[in-house]
């Protein structure tokens, strides 16, 4: 407790693999496991883990999931709660047309752009992403469903939101 301060979180090294390089078997298992803990950040607490990147979320050797990394969580206001939760029906039901109203909503769009981000293609884009994330998928995955080349999808992507701008 002496070693954390408001500016420095201190932790463990734990052992494991990442998640999305595990070969154990059980990955999807875990991806559940994943999916319902940040359901319930997101739902019950409002308290969010805001960096859930391939590289944060391990198998451990005993077979459990690691979730590391909390330099970067975020209090959510109900409404933002609720915003989440249709951002992500719509993603799930493929609700396309829905998703630049609700990333506006969320602030990540600005008003009156939510035409242009629908035109761009980057709404089915943020669509494969939460799909392949919550059926297990790793960035190769992720890439061959989007049609991205080896390294250069992420980058695209934010220039084609910085041109939304």
């Amino acid at each position: 407790d002496e070693l954390t301060t408001q500016r420095v979180l201190t932790t463990e090294w734990v052992e494991g693999t990442r998640l999305d390089e595990s070969t154990a078997g059980d990955e999807a298992r875990l991806c559940g496991i994943a999916l319902n803990g940040y359901l319930t950040m997101l739902l019950d607490t409002g308290v969010l883990h805001a960096d859930p990147h391939p590289g944060n979320l391990l198998r451990t050797t005993d077979g459990r999931l690691c979730v590391l990394d909390f330099g970067l969580v975020t209090q959510l206001s109900e409404e933002q709660q609720y915003s989440i939760l249709e951002y992500i029906s719509h993603l799930v039901s493929e609700n396309f047309s829905a998703v630049p109203a609700d990333l506006g909503r969320l602030g990540f769009v600005p008003q009156g752009k939510e035409a242009a981000m629908q035109d761009s293609g980057v709404v089915q884009t943020l669509a494969a992403v939460f799909q392949n994330l919550a059926s297990g998928g790793g960035a190769k995955a992720l890439r061959s469903a989007t049609g991205q080349k080896e390294g250069g999808g992420v980058s695209e992507l934010g220039r084609e939101l910085q041109d939304i701008q």
